[in-house]
């Protein structure tokens, strides 16, 4: 029996163009207009639309009795009824995981077995979604087709670029039904829940522990292939190592200089999505949520509440494995550690200087530039450094006292 082949259609403006699957899951595209698709029992049609043999669009009959939304099939429409029902009939054999389309099943159940049929032709990396693989293969030939209208950047994905416009929009449609917080993606929404449903819907396949996140699912199965734990995502550039590869993206910009993150009220630019959402909750709205429970004390943000209540407590639980130094803050540690093993991450753009601290880069930055931001407020002299505008005050305040 010949091997069973998907088809996926697509309107185009010349007519209709047809994407066939086959069992190493190459594409074949065929393109006809008008385009007369026979049905077999061997071929599954993968379409939102019923075409007829004479290319004509199939008449939509069956309608919604909630929202009046209109479809081809009694199949199609009792499918679409479910996001209005919560029916979700297919459950993972593994895990309790549980789903409304079979699809989302087949794609969940490869996070249990690992399985990744898309293969990239050019490098041989493996995915587990066609959508993945076209993604990535975006990325060899450098092809960025979705272009932001509000600032011309352009995605290879059409997800990020929504995600993106979300930027310049300040839209934040989704929000938790628990503790009524507002994410401006629904995936970050769902990651949310977890927290309040404890749902742990990640598996590994070894030991069969169970993670709320795929990226903490990926941590652990590292213990399991021998793969370096802590930090295995490298920069090609300075040879830093990072523990996750968003944070990896994130110091690439410290060499590009990109900054895609705007805000809205101020335009100024950051290069990580959770520096903007610090500087919109400290600069703008000034909100101070978060309480201290031993003093009168608020702070914008959660790890700031943290950090002080540690002054209270006098606990220091980050430690230096190279001494016995501990420390309250974890950022303390890392600055710490560097005076153990000579890292230097900061390198100056101008010459080949680098530095350990990066207000030490900056500092070192205004010996080409000539910038002089310390400001005398007595005379009006400007110095490279603060220490240095400290040392020259002391000639106007000892004049004072004379």
């Amino acid at each position: 029996m010949s091997p069973r082949k998907k088809i996926k259609e697509e309107v185009t403006e010349l007519g209709i163009m047809v994407t066939i699957l086959d069992a190493s899951h190459n594409e074949v595209k065929i393109e006809n207009s008008p385009l007369e698709i026979k049905q077999t029992h061997d071929t599954d049609i993968v379409s939102h639309r019923q075409i007829k043999q004479d290319g004509q669009v199939k008449e939509k009959k069956h309608r919604c009795s909630i929202c009046d939304k209109e479809f081809v099939s009694k199949h199609t429409l009792a499918k679409h009824q479910r996001i209005h029902t919560g029916e979700k009939p297919y459950q993972c054999s593994v895990c309790e995981w549980r789903s409304a389309y079979k699809q989302h099943l087949v794609l969940h159940e490869r996070t249990h077995t690992g399985e990744k049929p898309y293969q990239c032709n050019l490098c041989g990396k493996g995915f587990a979604q066609n959508g993945g693989l076209v993604y990535h293969m975006r990325q060899h030939m450098g092809e960025r087709p979705y272009e932001c209208s509000h600032c011309k950047k352009c995605y290879a994905n059409k997800y990020y670029l929504e995600k993106h416009k979300g930027i310049h929009l300040g839209e934040k449609p989704y929000q938790c039904s628990y503790c009524k917080k507002f994410y401006a993606d629904k995936k970050y929404l769902e990651k949310h829940l977890r927290i309040h449903t404890g749902l742990k819907p990640y598996q590994c396949n070894v030991c069969k522990k169970t993670f709320n996140d795929k990226s903490h699912l990926a941590k652990h199965q590292r213990i399991h292939t021998g793969e370096k734990v802590d930090k295995p995502y490298q920069c090609n550039l300075c040879e830093m190592c990072f523990p996750k590869k968003i944070t990896l993206v994130g110091h690439l910009r410290t060499h590009s200089g990109e900054k895609p993150f705007q805000c809205s009220q101020c335009n100024k630019q950051f290069s990580l999505q959770k520096n903007l959402s610090r500087h919109e909750k400290i600069v703008h709205t000034r909100e101070k949520p978060f309480h201290c429970s031993y003093c009168d004390r608020r702070f914008a943000l959660r790890d700031y509440l943290v950090s002080h209540q540690l002054t209270h407590t006098g606990d220091k639980p980050h430690h230096c494995n190279h001494c016995d130094k501990n420390f309250t803050q974890r950022s303390a540690l890392v600055l710490h550690q560097r005076t153990h093993n000579g890292e230097k991450p900061y390198q100056c753009s101008q010459c080949e200087m680098q530095f350990a601290l990066k207000d030490h880069l900056s500092k070192h930055h205004r010996t080409h530039t000539g910038e002089k931001p310390y400001q005398c407020s007595h005379c009006g002299k400007c110095f490279t450094q603060s220490s240095a505008l400290v040392v020259h005050e002391r000639i106007h305040t000892d004049k004072g006292h004379m």
